[in-house]
């Protein structure tokens, strides 16, 4: 009886060692390290703005805005001086690349803005030729359809806004009212009221 016993204690301790040696080799809450270390490969980020056409773009995780800046194709009137190329980037990050204000326009509407009053009519009573009656029939310009080119036939528009009236377009479909054409950056309501009378958005 007692050598039955005694095989009993040598097999219950031969079972807590092999236990212990399974613990102390094989930890638990080591594993997931490697998982940790493989999630973190790359950031993704949106870019939008003064671009040719946003992109989702995938980069490294030490990348900077200048990264992403070389892989989107810029247009003319972006202006980078606004942003930090040593920006890091964080993932989720949507950036957005600013337009350049045009140089020319701000000193034309100043110098018309003495004879206006800030009705839409009197503004275009000064336009001469671009007044209603100049407008005739069918020669209206159709903001909807007419080419960047063809936009910069309207006074006030010169080729910067008509590139942000076509990349509008684009973005957000149809004009629905020729007003809606102040909703494009660099047109306000002075600038509409001298080309109120030429354009039409074909409906």
């Amino acid at each position: 009886m007692s050598d039955t016993r005694k095989y009993i204690w040598y097999g219950i301790l031969a079972v807590l060692a092999l236990a212990a040696a399974v613990k102390y080799f094989l930890p638990v809450g080591e594993a997931p390290v490697p998982e940790q270390t493989l999630a973190v490969r790359e950031v993704v980020v949106y870019v939008a703005g003064a671009v040719a056409e946003q992109s989702l773009l995938h980069l490294s995780p030490d990348a900077r805005l200048a990264d992403a800046l070389a892989q989107v194709e810029l247009l003319p009137e972006a202006d980078l001086s606004l942003l930090n190329p040593a920006q890091p980037l964080k993932d989720g990050q949507k950036i957005i690349v600013p337009f350049r204000p045009p140089p020319a326009e701000p000193a034309a509407e100043s110098a018309a803005e003495p004879g206006e009053t800030g009705s839409p009519a009197g503004s275009a009573g000064l336009s001469g030729p671009s007044g209603p009656g100049a407008a005739g029939g069918d020669e209206r310009i159709n903001i909807n359809t007419a080419t960047a080119e063809e936009l910069t036939a309207l006074p006030g528009v010169g080729p910067a806004i008509a590139g942000r009236i076509v990349q509008y377009r684009e973005e957000n479909g149809s004009f629905s009212l020729s007003e809606d054409l102040m909703n494009v950056s660099g047109i306000g309501p002075k600038t509409y009221a001298k080309l109120e009378a030429q354009i039409t958005v074909g409906w």
